[in-house]
């Protein structure tokens, strides 16, 4: 509940800045109102929640202009009564400029939050941007942007972008999401890249020019619970720093007649694509593209230090995969079978899954 109560708060903070409340400042008025009379954070953080959960708009009161965020962050609320000290740290976090925010950086937020000794048992660890990208360009990136490059007619540059709009993107080990918020961002551009080369052809219809790339193509698993809601929570405002980038793109192109302004709310409902679950033993959604750093452990730690049951059971449903395989190795077993024909898999594994084995 102290979980889903923090995340919910570090998306009204990052919201008054994003100009997504009715104005600036907005919310912190409101910790600093219960600030005043400690009582009303029982009232005030609950009715706030629920508004942002509301698809009719508030017709006065408090919260009038508050959107509809929806996304399933609101979905369920556990009412809190903070103490001074806490809404001081609140307040105090409340007055950064958090529209600066690169949601990457939830990672860190994620593995902090477990001890050592958890990090350890689960393998789970914080991938830096730089090292996700060395995936995600030739898993993603490369290949569509090739077939971008190459269309010498309007229609192929359709057919790519009706690629584009359909493709399942799977991160079966996603923590916290910064693989598949990345991907999300660098289709994002890759699609603002296919309207620049449209926009050469005469014939082009600019009414089609309309973004498709969603966050609800992209799936998840992973075994932490709070990964999971901050996995959704990072693509939930990687949708508003994209709605902001193709804007930027319709104002640089307006001498072409764009109308269009992209919406960043309500952010998509990730609860049936992004869930906790064993990646080894559920089944995966369909998916084109997989990709991912599985956890890393070793056959002799995975042994000393995960539950041996569940251990017992992920390795007897891999009867043809050897027992003394490093962990990671099942996650790229499985990304192989599971994928059709066609298909790319691009994930991080240890050195060793080169040797004996493994």
């Amino acid at each position: 509940s102290a979980q889903r109560v923090v995340l919910q708060c570090l998306v009204c903070l990052f919201a008054e800045d994003a100009d997504l409340f009715p104005r600036k400042g907005f919310f912190l008025e409101i910790i600093r109102e219960c600030k005043n009379d400690l009582s009303l954070t029982y009232d005030l953080f609950r009715s706030l929640f629920q508004q942002m959960n509301e698809r009719v708009p508030a017709k006065g009161g408090k919260f009038l202009g508050v959107q509809y965020f929806n996304g399933g962050i609101f979905k369920e609320i556990n009412p809190v009564e903070l103490t001074g000290a806490e809404l001081g740290f609140l307040e105090e976090a409340a007055q950064k400029d958090w529209s600066k925010i690169e949601p990457s950086i939830f990672g860190n937020i994620f593995e902090y939050s477990m001890d050592a000794e958890e990090r350890h048992a689960t393998g789970s660890h914080y991938t830096y941007e730089k090292d996700i990208m060395l995936i995600v360009r030739p898993t993603i990136i490369d290949p569509l942007l090739k077939e971008i490059q190459s269309a010498d007619t309007l229609e192929k540059l359709r057919a790519t972008h009706d690629k584009i709009a359909s493709l399942r993107i799977l991160d079966p080990a996603c923590g916290s999401g910064n693989f598949l918020y990345l991907a999300f961002r660098e289709l994002k551009y890759m699609e603002i890249e296919l309207f620049r080369k449209m926009l050469t052809y005469s014939s082009v219809d600019k009414s089609r020019l309309v973004s498709r790339v969603k966050a609800s193509q992209f799936y998840g698993i992973d075994i932490n619970s709070f990964a999971i809601e901050l996995a959704k929570i990072t693509l939930a405002i990687g949708k508003k720093f994209a709605a902001d980038e193709l804007n930027r793109f319709y104002e640089s192109e307006k001498q072409h007649g764009f109308t269009f302004h992209e919406e960043p709310l309500p952010f998509d409902n990730l609860d049936s694509n992004i869930h906790v679950g064993n990646a080894l033993l559920d089944a995966w959604p369909e998916a084109d593209i997989i990709i991912g750093n599985p956890p890393y452990q070793s056959k002799n730690k995975a042994q000393a230090e995960m539950d041996a049951a569940v251990l017992d059971r992920e390795r007897a449903a891999f009867p043809d995969v050897s027992a003394m395989v490093d962990y990671c190795v099942y996650w790229f077993r499985k990304a192989h079978d599971h994928l059709k024909t066609g298909g790319r898999a691009g994930l991080v594994g240890t050195n060793t899954i080169r040797q004996t084995n493994s």
